[in-house]
């Protein structure tokens, strides 16, 4: 592979390292504040637990980090009326269609439909899948072309009779950029595709 750097001075890719950062935020955001104070008050646990099932998530971590955040509040949410809310709202949630907007969306299937609707779920989630990798496809490929140009303005500055260090550095710098954005988006259509594989087996 070429050098494309002509310093030591750039700075490490930040875009890499947003995209990191973004991903623990929203994790810490999504594993610990589940409820507010408000949320434990009104004890809505039917609507709650709906709400749960319809995005997709796990019944069991759900409701206990919704027990330990109301805990702080001195209340203990209502298990049986969050399960049938639960349940009303897998309902919605298993189904072609909903499977479908899921995986488009490149969300992860965490098993939480019964056997009787995860089949009809799984067709539309894999077709989903689909779509969102033939989506990453098309995002590479333009990503590729984009790079392939900040390499040819890289290499005419670089070769310029009066070579311009600041426009050397920030051609250096986009190519960088576009390499970590090609790299995340391989990154993740790895993993749809390995979400893809597993799901799979499960419709034979």
């Amino acid at each position: 592979m070429m050098e494309l750097k002509t310093n030591n001075t750039l700075q490490p890719n930040s875009s890499l390292t947003l995209v990191l950062l973004t991903t623990f935020a929203l994790f810490f955001l999504t594993s610990c504040a589940t409820l507010k104070k408000g949320d434990c008050v009104e004890g809505n646990w039917s609507g709650i637990g709906y709400n749960d099932a319809s995005a997709g998530l796990k019944a069991k971590s759900q409701f206990s980090a919704h027990t330990k955040a109301c805990s702080k509040f001195k209340i203990t949410p209502n298990v049986a009326v969050y399960n049938a809310g639960y349940k009303k709202g897998l309902a919605k949630f298993c189904t072609t269609s909903s499977g479908y907007h899921y995986g488009a969306k490149k969300s992860e299937y965490y098993g939480v439909c019964p056997k009787t609707s995860q089949k009809q779920f799984l067709k539309g989630y894999l077709a989903g899948l689909d779509t969102a990798i033939i989506e990453l496809n098309e995002e590479i490929r333009d990503l590729r072309f984009k790079r392939l140009r900040a390499i040819s303005k890289h290499r005419r500055v670089r070769h310029h009779s009066d070579p311009d260090v600041k426009k050397i550095n920030k051609w250096a710098k986009r190519i960088d950029s576009l390499e970590s954005r090609i790299d995340s988006r391989r990154s993740g259509r790895r993993q749809l595709r390995r979400w893809h594989d597993y799901w799979a087996t499960k419709l034979k």
